[in-house]
Order: C-alpha cells, then structure tokens, then sequence
C-alpha cells in the first residue's frame, strides 16, 4: 500500500516540474520502464535511489524513506519529535510576529507583548532542553 503511495507522490511531483518519465530517467540515468515501475508500486527503491529522487524533486527525503518502508520505529519516532518540534517552532514564530505588532502600539498593548515575549522565551528553553535530552 505504501508503495502506491510513494509511486503517487513520485509522479505528482514529476508532474508538477513538467517532467516525462523519460525526462526524469534522463535526470536519474535509468530507464523510464524504472520510473514507472516505481510510480506504479511494482518496485521499491532502495535508499540512495531516494536521495537521488528527493534531490531531483524536491521531495522531503524522510517522507521518501518514510513511504517506502524502509524507516525503523526508531527513526519514525525521531522524525515525529522532530515534526512536532518544527510545528511548535512555527507556532512560536507566528507569536513572535503577534509580539512585535504589540509593541508597536499604545503602552498597555506593550505590556501584553512583554508577558508574551516571556512566554515564548519559556517554551523556546523548554523545547531547546527537549532536543538537548532527545525526549519528546
């Protein structure tokens, strides 16, 4: 099932940069019978073969690795710390972005913005212990 889906996601960006499976096989120096068999589930790639195609692409390498199967619990762990970690991360941007229109307005909104600033420095050392500890 996997593999139909790593075969979809393939084709989707091959498309999406106006890309032939010749073109493509051209690009990755293999036949275009190759890339269809993997845009089709008939054939799982091996690592370095997703590398070479994440690069092509521009795919998420470990969203490659990830559909083919070939991750380890460990490695599906790590990469879920560290999806939640850059989702929190953005989070934080975004309040950080929220912040500074604050303080570019009247002094009450200036005080909201410093109990803000103080809150995103507090989850920005927790989130900076957590990757120093490896724990989620």
């Amino acid at each position: 099932m996997k593999l139909n889906i790593l075969g979809a996601t393939i084709k989707k960006a091959r498309l999406s940069k106006n890309l032939t499976q010749v073109s493509l096989g051209s690009i990755l120096d293999v036949d275009c019978t190759f890339i269809s068999k993997i845009e089709n589930g008939h054939y799982k790639p091996a690592r370095d073969f997703l590398k070479r195609i994440s690069n092509a692409l521009d795919l998420d390498f470990s969203l490659l690795v990830d559909l083919a199967g070939q991750m380890t619990p460990e490695q599906l762990k790590d990469l879920k710390k560290y999806q939640d970690i850059v989702a929190e991360n953005a989070a934080l941007k975004q309040q950080i972005a929220e912040t500074k229109s604050l303080l570019l307005q009247s002094n009450r909104e200036k005080d909201e913005a410093l109990v803000l600033l103080n809150s995103i420095a507090s989850n920005l050392i927790a989130i900076t212990d957590r990757i120093k500890d490896g724990q989620k």
